[in-house]
C-alpha cells in the first residue's frame, strides 16, 4: 500500500509524520507482534484510489480487546488519514466496525487533535452507531508559529531570555570545555548509532523505559525510523559533544515545511552544562533561516515549552462504549478502575520526584 498511502498523505490535511507510511509500518514492525492488525481502508468505486484509512490494531488489555490506533505511545499525534473533502468516511468506518462487534469490546484513541474536522464526525458517526464516546483526558501541544525573522522574534523575548541563552553557552566557554553540534540528515552510520545509544541510556528516559520492559525495543524502532525516515528527507537529527563526548540529542522531523521537535535526551553526568538547551536554541534558530512556517513541540507541558512559547494546542483521548455488558465492563477495568490507579502510581512519583530535587539528584525530566 505504500504508494497509495503516499499519495493519500498529500491531499489529507491530517498528514503528520505519525500517519506517514514509513511510521506506521516500523512501529507495528517493533511492536506488533502481541497485535492484530486490523486497518481499514476505503476506495473509490470508480478510479480505485485511495481516499481514506482508519489506521487501527486491536490490543489485549485485562482481557478485553481495543481498537486503538497504530502507534499509540510513542505516536504524539494520532488521527485518520482522509482526503480532504472526504471526512463523511468516518461514517463508514464506524458502520463496518458495527458488522464486525464480536472482534473487538472497546475503542481506545489517543491524542487526536480537539479541532480537527475529524472530531465532530466521530461524534456524529457514534451516536448514529449507538454508542457513548467519552473525553477522557485533554493534553497541551505546544507550538512556535514562525512569521517574523529570528533577529525579530529574539527581540521579541525578555532581556531575561536573551541572557539565560548566551550564559548556557558561555559557562561552557569560561571553563574551557568544547561543545560541538553534528546535525544528522542522513542514514546514520555505526559511530552515529553508538554515540545516540550513550545518550539514550546515560539519561532519565532510559529508566522509564527499562522498567516499562521496553528499553532495547525502542531504541531498536528509532534505528530503523531513523533510517526511513533519512531516505525521506525528514530526519533532523541533532547532536552535542562536551570535549568529544556524546552528551545530547535532539531528535526533530523535518515535515510538510514544519519541525517536528519529538524527543530530547542529554546524559546525566553533563546536566548541569545544559546540552539540550543548546541543541533546542540551534534547532529552533536553524527553522527560522531555512524558512519553516512552525515548529511543533508535540504534546506535554514540560516547562522548557513554554520559555519558548505561549501558543497551544489541545489533544484528547476518545472512549467509544458500546451498549453491551462486555463494552461496559472494559470501560469500567481499563478507563475508570485503571485511570484510579494509575493517578495513584503518578502520585507516588510525583513524591519521589520531590524527595529527589530535595536531596540534589536530578529529576526524570531534569
Amino acid at each position: 500500500m505504500r504508494e497509495a498511502w503516499d499519495s493519500l498523505l498529500e491531499r489529507s490535511p491530517a498528514a503528520n509524520p505519525f500517519l506517514t507510511f514509513e511510521w506506521v509500518s516500523t512501529w507495528w514492525a517493533g511492536f506488533g507482534e502481541d497485535r492484530r492488525l486490523f486497518l481499514l481502508a476505503a476506495f473509490d468505486e470508480t478510479s480505485s484510489r485511495l481516499k481514506g484509512v482508519a489506521p487501527f490494531m486491536i490490543s489485549r488489555s485485562a482481557g478485553f480487546r481495543v481498537i486503538e490506533f497504530i502507534g499509540t505511545g510513542l505516536a504524539d499525534r494520532l488521527n485518520f488519514l482522509i482526503e480532504a473533502g472526504a471526512e463523511g468516511l468516518i461514517d463508514e468506518f464506524f458502520a463496518f466496525l458495527n458488522t464486525r462487534k464480536k472482534v473487538w469490546d472497546i475503542i481506545s484513541l489517543r491524542d487526536v487533535p480537539a479541532d480537527d474536522p475529524h472530531l465532530a464526525c466521530l461524534s456524529g458517526a457514534a451516536a448514529r452507531s449507538g454508542w457513548r464516546i467519552l473525553k477522557k483526558r485533554t493534553t497541551i501541544a505546544p507550538y512556535l508559529p514562525i512569521r517574523i525573522t529570528w533577529e525579530e522574534y529574539l527581540a521579541s523575548k525578555s532581556a531575561h531570555f536573551r541572557h539565560i541563552r548566551k550564559q548556557i553557552e558561555h559557562r561552557l566557554s569560561r571553563r574551557g570545555i568544547d561543545f560541538q553540534v553534528r546535525r544528522i540528515r542522513s542514514p546514520l552510520d555505526g559511530q552515529i548509532r553508538d554515540d545516540v545509544s550513550e545518550i539514550l541510556r546515560k539519561s532519565w528516559k532510559w529508566r522509564d523505559m527499562t522498567s516499562a520492559g521496553q528499553g532495547e525495543l525502542t531504541e531498536g524502532f528509532y534505528f530503523d525510523l531513523f533510517r526511513e525516515f533519512a531516505m525521506k528527507g525528514w530526519l533532523d537529527l541533532w547532536l552535542g559533544y562536551l570535549n568529544g563526548r556524546p552528551a545530547a540529542y535532539q531528535i526533530d522531523f523535518d515535515f510538510k515545511n514544519t519541525i517536528w521537535i519529538y524527543n530530547c535526551a542529554y546524559a546525566r553526568e553533563f546536566q548541569q552544562f545544559s546540552p539540550g538547551s543548546i541543541l533546542m536554541a540551534r534547532a529552533i534558530e536553524d527553522a527560522f533561516r531555512r524558512g519553516r512556517t512552525e515548529c511543533d513541540f508535540l504534546r506535554g507541558q514540560e516547562e522548557y515549552k513554554s520559555h519558548w512559547t505561549s501558543e497551544r494546542r489541545c489533544q484528547q483521548d476518545l472512549v467509544f462504549v458500546r451498549n453491551t455488558p462486555r463494552s461496559r465492563a472494559a470501560h469500567l477495568a481499563l478507563f475508570t478502575i485503571g485511570q484510579n490507579v494509575r493517578r495513584g502510581a503518578n502520585y507516588l512519583a510525583w513524591i519521589y520526584r520531590k524527595r529527589a530535587s530535595r536531596s540534589g539528584r536530578p529529576s526524570k525530566n531534569g
